[in-house]
């Protein structure tokens, strides 16, 4: 079958394929000298007439006067082009009829005889310096192509294999062809090694048919796809976005596919920490709204029955349940402040201890599991944001509490350090792995415990507590975590300029 885009012409009349070939040996030849070709033909054509000569004496050659002659009209035509071809084949043609045909000695063409046969040389020696020309041509042009190829080849090699992507080439059964070096780094192993698997080797189980069945669609169809799995990268699973394209044959049906893949692991774990984010959402308003839902009810209709401390203690519940969904509402609010760069800090100057025992009073009153103890509460005047400093410091309580289910107290310590106010809080839970260290204080991330126990929450209080201290020029972090405990702390600078 003739290739896709060929012309009739084309596959009819290959002129102009011989005129560019020609047009490149023009080119080529150009580089030397013309002396030296044009020169070289007469020596070579006066070398032949001297063997002639020579071989005459022993032998008479006027029966075959053009012995030995085409020779060295195809060499003159090698090496010197056309031009030079002619000049040697004239010369040979002038020097045979004058030493070796009758009448000898002359240039006379009487003979009508010796004419046609001095026709015909002339005619046999066009014939040869054209194909051999041509010949040189298809040698010289073949050499120019591989080159090229070579240069193409190097080039795609070198720009896929310093592309940050999985770049891979696939034959029409998804066996593998060709490979960039992150896909050898990736799986540990060289294109040799691997040519007998198929992509769909390295794809994670419950992926699979999806893959098989998109791939085969595309294949039937010869199109582009588009498609996220799970490919297993170092010893472990990672999501990636996969694009192939196809790769056109030698004739209609297509060799392969050009295979591109862009590692989406990360946009993927953001994508489940959103849906986790909303999931808690959901269930973090529903639980307090369904309190106060319910306490306003019975408020309303046993009203005039509930003696007055009856009737304080369901209003304390729904003031409680009021307070806590402030503090979550609160805390979206500054997430899409932060998000926006809308996030401000207003300062003023006052006791850092006063601001402790107020957050540690107000947890008091609505956790009756852990006792809050201040072992040291440090007199010091900072310059900061009461209210903001006061949400981190809730927030790190909140936590110890969650994460300390069995234990029976939280203590907090200030103290002052090289110019510093340090804050800390020390639990006595279960631990914080240390994969999770960190990552902890980023966005939805939530803190992973030594020990496999399941907590509810947003991940978004250490992240914003981050903020804040980070907009204070002091630090956050983590100053222990063993399964007996942790102990988290923030720093604030004591110089009210900064």
């Amino acid at each position: 079958m003739p290739r896709q885009n060929e012309s009739l012409f084309s596959r009819l009349f290959f002129l102009p394929q011989v005129l560019k070939f020609y047009y490149g040996s023009v080119i080529w030849r150009s580089n030397k000298p013309r002396l030296v070709r044009y020169g070289l033909a007469c020596v070579v054509a006066l070398f032949a007439l001297y063997i002639k000569l020579f071989i005459d004496i022993f032998i008479p050659i006027q029966t075959t006067p053009f012995l030995f002659t085409i020779l060295p009209v195809i060499g003159i035509t090698w090496y010197g082009g056309i031009g030079a071809a002619i000049v040697g084949l004239l010369f040979t043609a002038i020097t045979t009829r004058y030493y070796f045909m009758n009448p000898m000695y002359s240039l006379s063409l009487a003979d009508d005889y010796g004419l046609v046969r001095l026709s015909l040389y002339l005619i046999e020696g066009g014939v040869s310096i054209w194909l051999t020309d041509l010949t040189q041509m298809f040698r010289y042009t073949s050499t120019i192509r591989l080159q090229k190829l070579k240069d193409s080849e190097e080039g795609f090699n070198l720009l896929t294999n310093t592309a940050p992507v999985l770049i891979w080439i696939t034959n029409c059964e998804d066996t593998f062809l060709y490979m960039n070096k992150k896909w050898t780094d990736s799986v540990g192993m060289s294109l040799a090694d691997i040519s007998h698997y198929k992509v769909v080797d390295f794809i994670h189980t419950n992926d699979k048919s999806r893959y098989i069945e998109c791939v085969s669609e595309a294949y039937k169809k010869n199109k582009s796809y588009r498609i996220q799995y799970r490919l297993k990268i170092k010893n472990k699973y990672r999501w990636v976005l996969h694009n192939g394209v196809p790769l056109p044959g030698l004739y209609e049906n297509m060799q392969g596919y050009l295979n591109a893949a862009v590692s989406i692991d990360k946009e993927k774990e953001l994508d489940e920490k959103k849906s986790r984010f909303i999931s808690v959402t959901s269930h973090e308003l529903k639980t307090p709204l369904t309190t106060i839902k319910a306490f306003s009810q019975l408020l309303e209709k046993q009203y005039e029955k509930l003696s007055p401390q009856e009737r304080q203690y369901y209003l304390s519940k729904v003031i409680k349940q009021v307070n806590k969904l402030a503090v979550f509402v609160d805390g979206l609010l500054d997430l899409s402040r932060i998000e926006r760069g809308r996030f401000i800090i207003q300062k003023e100057l006052f006791a850092m201890d006063e601001v402790i025992t107020e957050v540690a009073n107000d947890i008091r009153l609505t956790v009756v599991t852990h006792a809050i103890i201040i072992k040291k509460n440090a007199k010091i005047q900072i310059y900061a944001d009461r209210y903001k400093i006061s949400q981190v410091l809730y927030n790190l309580l909140d936590n110890a509490i969650k994460f300390s289910p069995l234990a029976k107290k939280v203590v907090i310590a200030s103290y002052s350090n090289d110019n510093k106010l340090v804050v800390e809080v020390t639990d006595l839970g279960v631990g914080i792995l240390q994969k999770s260290k960190r990552s902890i204080f980023e966005l939805f991330e939530q803190i992973e415990p030594q020990k496999k126990m399941f907590y509810r929450g947003l991940g978004i209080g250490l992240y914003i507590s981050k903020e804040i201290i980070d907009k204070h020029g002091g630090q956050i972090g983590i100053k222990r975590s063993t399964p007996r405990g942790s102990t988290f702390y923030f720093t604030l600078p004591l110089n009210k300029n900064k």
